[in-house]
């Protein structure tokens, strides 16, 4: 997880675009699942699947952002199967749900994903989301 981490708050491209939040998702054990980043200049959303979960054909891992305003958790989107890196655009009510959010967390849900968009009681792993910025003027 360190070295994750490391990686992501220096990361070894050129990009220019600075990382704003990162999340560190785990199971229930404490094994990291994925690492989650966003940019804020692009409003990019990178996911890193670190640690594969097997769902059923009919199932579907969901991402959610946990509002630390109201707690409602809203969908961020499917995580693709037999992917590891997915990057994301975020639209700008994504973005400002990023910029509220308390936490992340993935769910089992039906393939497509939730159809009532809310979040089914099976949460396989999840982590606190950490603005970098406010991180790095405590450090």
């Amino acid at each position: 997880v360190i070295v994750l981490v490391t990686l992501i708050v220096n990361p070894v491209s050129n990009n220019p675009d600075q990382l704003s939040y990162v999340a560190v998702l785990t199971n229930e054990e404490g094994s990291a699942h994925i690492v989650a980043s966003t940019y804020g200049e692009s409003q990019k959303l990178v996911v890193n699947v670190v640690n594969t979960l097997i769902v059923k054909k009919e199932q579907a891992l969901e991402l959610w952002v946990v509002s630390k305003t109201d707690a409602q958790a809203r969908s961020l989107g499917v995580i693709p199967k037999g992917k590891t890196l997915i990057e994301q655009q975020l639209t700008q009510a994504q973005w400002r749900l990023i910029k509220d959010s308390d936490s992340l967390i993935v769910t089992i849900e039906d393939a497509g994903g939730s159809p009532i968009g809310e979040p089914s009681e099976t949460i396989v792993s999840r982590g606190l989301c950490v603005r970098l910025q406010e991180w790095k003027n405590n450090a």
